[in-house]
């Protein structure tokens, strides 16, 4: 696929033509589904044999190995199709593929069960048996393995796939796009025994797919009772829109789990940062009123941990015994209560919050959520986050404005300034160990947020601007002060020369000496030393006694 286009899968296609290649003639319908059926049901047989062959249970995907059909070929040993099949080698390698698919898929779950072997059912956790295998595997097929408790046995292929894209243009032709017929011709396909021309009838996807450029070689599938064909379309990629009319990004961190339930920011394509974009009044009402409900559901269930053995009905699905505990009975039917009123709140609050960030996203504005998994910190399934994205995904399409998923890995503990990760744990709020900074955990974290999502801008780097907090202080007005009378008429003495002498002028000035200088009062620090040491010089020049006049 080449950098300007963009692939959509197209599965089930069931009405089809097969014509001769030779002759060009067209084949019976029934004709036709025999051929398809003997093609799919020979190389049905064909996997299963590789998948069950000794030889092949130690298959391993190592680096980039273990992909492509090439491979396939070197590592997986081959049983042969029947010698009339057409094109045989290249069929053959279409079947080695398609089994070292579904072993590579085997020896990956069986990793995971002889690795929870070792350490134990009871006690096998996702970190525990990644650290074994020292690799990254899938959570969600550690749980699956995990929940079947014991190891996979080996697959079986009952319902054969066939793909032709695994082979060239010997096994299958170049294809013949006709718009206003809307049909998909092959010209030259090698099934079973013979070539053939194949015609699939999809006019809905000229319908979807105006535009399409080019489809993929089909693959041919046993669906149940009939032979089906799933193929790739391929159509030019949008465009993207303008960095200069989409310039901004709002981030948001779905933290439903505390208080305040969704904090966000915008961030601009120059690094402006807005102040914490937060839910809305009523929102936060609705909160308080299920963290309220909450309380009181753990204050139930305690209480009914608190029951001795006789107070408990030994089968809650009895009756009589159900109602021969009036106390278990009405704690257990109020904790039941709590719960489903508590989970009507979640679901009101789910889509609040998804009004609320459409409400906060500007019109043309990116809106960037992290991309969270079904799985809790501990392990546990958690489906209330999908539900959020579904219902956010829904509110943006009506009003039109655009969703993306974002990396979620530290987004929390990472410094949206210098990009130092911090240990934060539990706080709200931390000291970053690089800059210094006291920045609020979910502040923090719809910066980041915002900063992975303007990626999908066209802006590969954005660098934020921390905020100011608060306005730089203007500096304090200058007060000029009017000296007093006595202050007055000692300056007019000392600037026209017209005192009785320096030593009068010293004693009448003795108790002024702190009010000369003083023509303005700054109360500025710096301002305020500097005066004080002009005072000082000129203290200590009035005190001077007069020296003697100089005898000849």
């Amino acid at each position: 696929m080449k950098t300007g286009e963009i692939a959509c899968a197209v599965p089930d296609l069931h009405d089809y033509r097969l014509y001769d290649h030779r002759t060009g003639e067209p084949l019976d319908p029934v004709e036709a589904e025999t051929l398809l059926w003997l093609h799919l049901d020979h190389c049905r047989q064909c996997q299963n044999r590789m998948i069950h062959d000794p030889r092949n249970r130690n298959l391993k995907r190592g680096g980039n190995a273990g992909r492509g059909n090439e491979w396939a070929r070197k590592n997986v040993a081959c049983t042969s199709l029947p010698s009339k099949f057409r094109n045989l080698s290249h069929q053959n390698r279409v079947n080695q593929t398609e089994a070292a698919r579904l072993l590579l898929a085997w020896r990956e779950r069986e990793d995971i069960a002889t690795a929870i072997d070792a350490i134990g059912w009871e006690k096998a956790t996702y970190g525990n048996v990644q650290k074994r295998l020292s690799r990254d595997i899938d959570r969600e097929l550690f749980t699956n393995v995990l929940n079947s408790g014991g190891h996979p046995s080996l697959p079986t292929v009952e319902r054969t796939q066939f793909p032709y894209a695994y082979s060239n243009n010997n096994s299958c032709g170049m294809y013949v796009i006709d718009q206003p017929a809307g049909v998909i011709r092959y010209e030259r396909m090698a099934v079973y025994d013979r070539f053939v021309d194949v015609e699939i009838y999809a006019p809905h996807i000229m319908r979807l797919h105006p535009n399409l450029t080019k489809v993929s070689r089909p693959t041919l599938r046993w669906n149940r009772d009939c032979v089906t064909w799933d193929v790739i379309v391929f159509e030019p990629k949008p465009r993207k829109e303008d960095v200069n009319k989409v310039s901004h990004v709002v981030g948001f961190d779905l933290n439903a789990d505390w208080h305040g339930g969704i904090s966000g920011a915008r961030l601009s394509y120059n690094g402006t940062v807005s102040r914490e974009l937060v839910a809305g009044i009523d929102t936060r009402r609705q909160q308080t009123v299920l963290e309220e409900l909450y309380v009181q559901y753990q204050r139930c269930l305690k209480k009914l941990d608190r029951l001795m053995p006789w107070q408990r009905p030994h089968d809650p699905d009895d009756p009589q015994q159900v109602a021969a505990h009036p106390e278990w009975r009405r704690l257990y039917e109020q904790s039941l209560n709590l719960r489903d009123k508590m989970y009507r709140i979640k679901t009101l609050l789910d889509w609040r919050y998804a009004h609320d960030i459409t409400d906060h996203a500007k019109p043309g504005e990116l809106i960037a959520v992290e991309k969270l998994s079904p799985f809790d910190a501990a392990g546990r399934v958690e489906f209330r986050h999908g539900s959020q994205l579904e219902k956010l995904e829904h509110v943006a399409s009506k009003t039109g404005q655009r969703v993306v998923q974002v990396n979620p890995a530290h987004t929390s503990a990472t410094c949206p300034w210098c990009d130092t990760v911090n240990k934060v744990g539990k706080a709200r709020q931390y000291r970053c160990a690089g800059c210094r900074r006291d920045i609020p955990r979910d502040y923090g974290s719809g910066v980041n947020i915002a900063k992975r999502g303007a990626r999908y801008l066209g802006h590969k780097t954005v660098r934020p601007t921390p905020p100011k907090g608060h306005a730089t202080p203007k500096r304090p007005p200058v007060r000029h002060k009017r000296p007093d009378e006595k202050t007055r008429e000692l300056l007019t003495q000392i600037t026209s020369g017209t005192g009785k002498g320096p030593e009068s002028l010293w004693a009448k000035t003795t108790s002024l000496e702190w009010h000369i200088p003083s023509t303005a009062t700054i109360e500025n620090t710096r301002n305020r030393l500097a005066l004080a040491n002009q005072r000082d010089r000129a203290a200590t020049g009035l005190r001077q006694k007069p020296q003697p006049p100089h005898s000849r």
